[in-house]
């Protein structure tokens, strides 16, 4: 059990303890906040890394970023090269904007600490959030599936992680996210962006920090 929780998402190993056999579980509608994260850079960094090197990297990013994520009520779904792809529950955004800025600070603390030449002082990380319908489904073949989420929020998700490096900042979030926060936040507007998929302009947001 241990093994399969290590290989695994919390979903999964729920429906299993509720002696449901994941693979009938049908497709459902739902609303998430979905938040991409990824390595800046990482492409170039691996090709002067050693395997160890790029080990290292991926394996404490990926555990920080699992961590911090889980803490604050977040699921990873998925691990993407480089990147992850992780939802919180509808009404979570706040959640997910802690955990952003908590892996950032931790991200800041460990390049600091690391010791001279560490492969884990290039770790910077940018962030996609957005949020709306999704559909939560089995998705694969006989030979390999995924328990995991497609739809439009997270396509915007993916794309404004993507936007982060050419408005230069770590943490991007659509308009409907933000307005959907409880916190005051000091978000500041990027402009209106022609996201691939969309027909209309969207207005994407940062914060101020």
């Amino acid at each position: 059990h241990s093994i399969v929780e290590r290989y695994t998402q919390p979903t999964i190993l729920k429906i299993l303890n509720e002696g449901i056999n994941p693979l009938t579980v049908k497709p459902i509608p739902v609303k998430r906040v979905i938040l991409f994260a990824d390595i800046i850079s990482y492409t170039e960094i691996s090709e002067k890394m050693s395997l160890d090197g790029t080990l290292l990297i991926l394996n404490t990013y990926f555990e920080i970023c699992s961590r911090i994520i889980l803490k604050n009520g977040g699921e990873v779904n998925k691990f993407m090269g480089d990147g992850l792809m992780a939802y919180f529950d509808i009404g979570q955004a706040d959640n997910a904007i802690y955990a952003c800025l908590e892996i950032l600070e931790e991200l800041r603390s460990l390049r600091q600490n690391s010791i001279e030449n560490s492969p884990l002082k290039l770790v910077y990380s940018v962030f996609g959030l957005a949020q709306g319908k999704v559909i939560e489904s089995n998705m694969g073949s006989h030979y390999k599936t995924d328990y995991t989420i497609i739809g439009d929020a997270v396509n915007v998700a993916a794309r404004l992680e993507k936007l982060t490096r050419e408005v230069k900042r770590p943490l991007v979030l659509s308009e409907s996210l933000k307005n959907s926060t409880k916190e005051s936040w000091p978000f500041i507007s990027m402009g209106k962006y022609n996201l691939k998929g969309k027909e209309n302009m969207s207005e994407v947001y940062s914060l101020d920090l």
